[in-house]
């Protein structure tokens, strides 16, 4: 294992060498997972195998030759509480929803409502109810008490704590959400080749369309970042990619991609910064409808972030670890102007990135016990500049959180149900 804090001085801004094919694509695997299956036990065996593969794991069974996983995809956090979800399978059978709530100091399971055979959940966002103000504040506030949440999956559920139920899903091709209030919710994906699309959901039904197109030439859009700040303002990003066949240069590449959505339709946003040749976002956060912050990859090994002031991009630089290795981030949550926190992974470790209003700073986070083999984090929410939570998994495949308070990063320990 490399030792990441031994490579923290030697961290620049400067471009470095390409990601490897293997590398790129393993999250290229990861990707299609998340953009053309239903998450469930096949996705799940598919994710955990691509990773186990890639690090030269065998992923480990717990009686026999069964084997297991327990994965986290996304998290949301109002106040002190937080619920996370994700896919979790024993034996190749069948593969369950996972659901954890986490009340301020500790996390606790909630089995979900039955869906189908395969059944688990890519994401989730959580708003609050005029309960929360009294309780957001008090750690030993009931888990899932003043917030309503809507988990995208298979099935695609609505609710809080240890009440939730089973509602229309909008389609298997949106994976990401977010909601302003808990009957106003949007959600965004990437359809087949070129298509992206989206669906509204008011509380009682789904109202689902198609995106703005990509620009000419365009042979494949991939949507998978999104925020909200009211019900007629949401900003998705993503990447597209120009293929063989694209003029004037015949090299496959991919382009950032960003569209606003205005209560009617959607549209491009101009003047992305396509640093290299192949660029794309992976996630956004925007407290405002003139700020937002968008996070993602390039073709070296430097992070790729970029602000929108509501009229243009601009690039901020991220610090590297180091020009050899694979790096790639999860999420970013800014909860105020002047403030981003956005996750991932370097090699097999967690890291954490935090945006000052000036400059990022990279960081390490706790490992998960266990001696786990490689970590990956999925997601990160911000209640607020001092309460953060990320989440994600490991191979052998165990879930774990980490949460953030007082400026210091802490392993929480999530529940796992193998």
């Amino acid at each position: 294992m490399i030792a990441l804090l031994g490579l923290l001085g030697l961290a620049t801004a400067c471009a470095s060498a390409p990601v490897s094919p293997a590398v790129t694509g393993a999250r290229d695997a990861a990707t299609a997972v998340a953009a053309t299956t239903a998450p469930g036990g096949e996705a799940a065996a598919i994710k955990a195998a691509a990773v186990a593969k890639e690090h030269g794991a065998v992923l480990p069974a717990k009686s026999g030759s069964v084997k297991y996983a327990d994965l986290l995809d996304g998290v949301s956090c109002v106040g002190a509480q937080c619920v996370a979800v994700g896919t979790w399978y024993y034996g190749t059978a069948s593969s369950h929803a996972l659901l954890e709530v986490w009340n301020g100091r500790e996390w606790s399971l909630v089995p979900a409502p039955g869906g189908p055979k395969y059944s688990g959940l890519a994401a989730v966002s959580c708003v609050a109810t005029a309960a929360t103000a009294a309780t957001a504040s008090t750690a030993t506030a009931a888990a899932g008490s003043g917030i309503q949440c809507l988990a995208l999956g298979s099935p695609t559920l609505a609710g809080s704590g240890s009440h939730w139920r089973v509602i229309t899903a909008p389609s298997d091709s949106v994976t990401a959400v977010s909601c302003t209030s808990a009957d106003a919710c949007m959600a965004v994906g990437s359809g087949t080749g070129t298509a992206v699309v989206f669906a509204t959901w008011n509380g009682r039904a789904w109202h689902a369309g198609k995106m703005h197109a990509p620009p000419s030439q365009a042979e494949r859009a991939t949507i998978s970042g999104l925020s909200c700040v009211s019900a007629d303002d949401c900003v998705a990003v993503g990447d597209y990619a120009y293929g063989i066949t694209a003029q004037p240069s015949p090299a496959l590449r991919d382009k950032t991609l960003a569209e606003r959505w205005n209560g009617h339709s959607w549209s491009l946003l101009p003047d992305t910064v396509d640093v290299s040749h192949v660029d794309g976002f992976i996630a956004v956060s925007c407290p405002s409808a003139d700020d937002c912050t968008a996070v993602g990859f390039n073709q070296g090994q430097d992070l790729l972030a970029e602000q929108w002031n509501g009229k243009t991009w601009r690039v901020e630089p991220m610090p590297t670890v180091s020009s050899i290795g694979y790096v790639t981030l999860g999420g970013v949550s800014c909860p105020a102007a002047g403030f981003c926190v956005a996750a991932g992974t370097y090699q097999d470790q967690a890291i954490a990135q935090i945006w000052n209003g000036k400059a990022w700073r990279i960081t390490q986070l706790p490992e998960p016990p266990g001696g786990s083999l490689y970590t990956e984090v999925t997601s990160v929410s911000c209640a607020s500049k001092t309460s953060c939570v990320a989440g994600g998994d490991t191979v052998p495949a165990d879930t774990f959180a980490e949460v953030y308070a007082a400026g210091k990063w802490r392993l929480s320990a999530t529940r796992n149900p193998t």
